[in-house]
């Protein structure tokens, strides 16, 4: 019975992907992990907040070597620009949590 259920509801309010809102039954859809592969950050890294360094022998971006911070450590997945971008605008000011 649950199992009935759960179709339904996919086929009512099917799964989209956070970045593009397409629907996509595998939670990113296949553009948008292209785009993301491209805004991966790799190695080097700020050793502070996890942006990319242009050199593997600088341990703190600019702005971590020019500004203070509350916290000790952080990581980034991807760089700061669309569609990451977008995704985080609207889970920030329109609560959309997927």
């Amino acid at each position: 019975m649950r199992k009935n259920v759960d179709k339904i509801l996919k086929w009512l309010w099917p799964e989209v992907c956070p970045f593009c809102e397409n629907v996509c039954r595998m939670g990113i859809c296949a553009k948008c992990r292209r785009e993301l592969e491209k805004l991966r950050v790799i190695e080097p890294r700020c050793m502070q907040c996890g942006k990319p360094v242009r050199h593997m022998e600088q341990e703190y971006c600019h702005d971590c070597m020019h500004t203070h911070h509350y916290y000790d450590r952080g990581m980034s997945l991807w760089l700061h620009k669309h569609p990451v971008s977008t995704s985080i605008y609207q889970f920030k000011y329109h609560n959309q949590r997927r």
